[in-house]
């Protein structure tokens, strides 16, 4: 029926074409921190995390201190990749430890080990 819309595919499933920021920065990726304190939210520059920490740094599941200075709040990394309308943020979807009540009570069970 056709390709998905580039504005509905989440970030986490763009990742491969940024895990590093030297492929964010190949694959023109822009960066932004956001203080849910605050609401401050400014744009990072990747040159200068390259120069510091190298291209194969990653910026996923991380956070950074609030840039505005009378902050004491963490702010989280957000990302826009090519083809996105809005900035998502770079955290990694973990799995739950149990399944839903929903699979429970019908007595669906989810285990990957079997």
């Amino acid at each position: 029926m056709g390709s998905k819309n580039p504005d509905r595919v989440p970030l986490s499933a763009r990742r491969h074409h940024g895990e590093t920021v030297g492929l964010m920065r190949a694959n023109k990726w822009k960066i932004r921190s956001d203080c849910p304190h605050c609401r401050v939210a400014v744009n990072i520059s990747l040159d200068p995390i390259i120069c510091m920490r190298g291209p194969l740094y990653s910026l996923w599941d991380r956070t950074m201190k609030c840039p505005n200075a009378a902050c004491s709040g963490q702010a989280r990394i957000a990302a826009i990749a090519p083809g996105m309308h809005k900035y998502e943020a770079m955290i990694t979807a973990k799995p739950f430890d149990e399944p839903p009540a929903w699979l429970r009570a019908r007595g669906i069970i989810l285990d990957p080990k079997e």
